[in-house]
């Protein structure tokens, strides 16, 4: 049996209540404990503060951090029953650092470094292990995603300032594409003095 024959496929949506609680009594159902939970998903909302309309910076953080803190808390009781588990919170180094084009994306992820930090020391004497990992960027399509949905307006304020503001939706301008590739730069910085903390960061630098 491989790999991948043992993996289980369910849907679960974090913006749900319903569906998070589904997924957990499911799981629990059919192997009796959470070991690991990893929070994942996300997508990046991108265009300069002023031009980004309040219900994408409401939808940004509702997937983003909200749906981490409910994913956590779902699994909480279990995890402390069992007397040990981990949370694996999957950020980004626009949590450590604000990126032009992208605040409401950098505040979702600088919104989980917080929680994650806070919640380390809450949990940390029951056994439970919070790590926290901060990658840096890759070409995914996560960003060909914000570039196509980029909310700006023609002749935008920003567009000297923040040249990535001003790309049209489905017009993207080739000096991404023609930029010298610079190499991936990275960083391990260890754990901070807390029992069971675990910080993981990673600071990757490529351009795009």
């Amino acid at each position: 049996m491989g790999v991948r024959d043992r993996i289980v496929v369910i849907k679960l949506d974090v913006t749900d209540t319903a569906s998070i609680e589904e997924a957990v009594i499911w799981n629990l159902e059919r192997y009796g404990r959470i070991d690991v939970l990893v929070n994942n998903a996300g997508f990046a909302v991108g265009g300069c503060v002023e031009e980004v309309p309040m219900e994408a910076w409401r939808a940004q953080m509702e997937t983003n951090f909200i749906g981490v803190v409910a994913m956590t808390r779902a699994v909480l009781p279990q995890m402390r029953k069992q007397g040990e588990g981990a949370v694996i919170q999957i950020g980004s180094v626009s949590g450590r650092i604000g990126f032009p084009g992208y605040g409401a994306y950098a505040a979702s992820k600088f919104a989980i470094e917080g929680f994650c930090e806070s919640l380390r020391h809450e949990v940390s004497p029951l056994g439970i292990r919070v790590c926290l990992v901060e990658p840096g960027a890759y070409r995914t399509s996560i960003w060909s995603k914000g570039f196509a949905s980029m909310h700006t307006k023609p002749n935008s304020p920003y567009e000297l300032i923040c040249p990535s503001c001003s790309i049209i939706p489905g017009k993207r301008r080739n000096r991404h594409r023609t930029r010298k590739k610079s190499p991936i730069l990275s960083s391990g910085l260890p754990s901070r003095d807390a029992p069971g903390g675990c910080d993981i960061r990673s600071v990757g630098a490529r351009a795009c």
